[in-house]
């Protein structure tokens, strides 16, 4: 696992599920696509997170860690996938499941929410001037 502010190279986390499945989730983007984002001088696209993990669970076991960044399920890549794409391809897997991930530190992890946070503000931001200009050219159109 990476310590507080370090970032691991790219490596593989064999899972086998346990009687709780398992044992972690994730989060991360809805949308597929979206801005890169730079994790150890390597530009990724949107990744989804493992945001819980079952201590001592089947996750845990094989080595993954909260905060870890998801390139790769089984070997399809899953950068700026959605999370619906991500949690297809982990099912696909059945009792077996290869992730490559990243590990990030806590300074890390928090560095890219922050980012994360601010791109979704922005995008809210976005969406409302394009409803607000939608509105005022309906109104125009009602009026003449």
């Amino acid at each position: 696992m990476a310590e507080t502010g370090a970032v691991s190279a790219p490596h593989d986390v064999l899972i086998v599920r346990g009687p709780q499945g398992f044992g972690f989730n994730i989060k991360g983007t809805t949308q597929e696509g979206g801005t890169h984002l730079a994790i150890n001088g390597r530009l990724y696209a949107p990744l989804q997170y493992v945001s819980l993990i079952d201590e001592h669970g089947a996750a845990w076991e094989g080595g993954l860690r909260v905060w870890d960044r998801i390139l790769a399920v089984n070997g399809t890549d899953v950068e700026g996938a959605s999370h619906k794409q991500v949690v297809e391809q982990v099912l696909r897997g059945g009792g077996n499941l290869n992730l490559t991930v990243v590990s990030v530190g806590a300074e890390e992890a928090e560095r890219l929410q922050r980012i994360e946070d601010a791109m979704d503000a922005q995008a809210q931001v976005s969406i409302a001037a394009a409803v607000r200009r939608l509105w005022c050219l309906e109104q125009c159109f009602l009026w003449k």
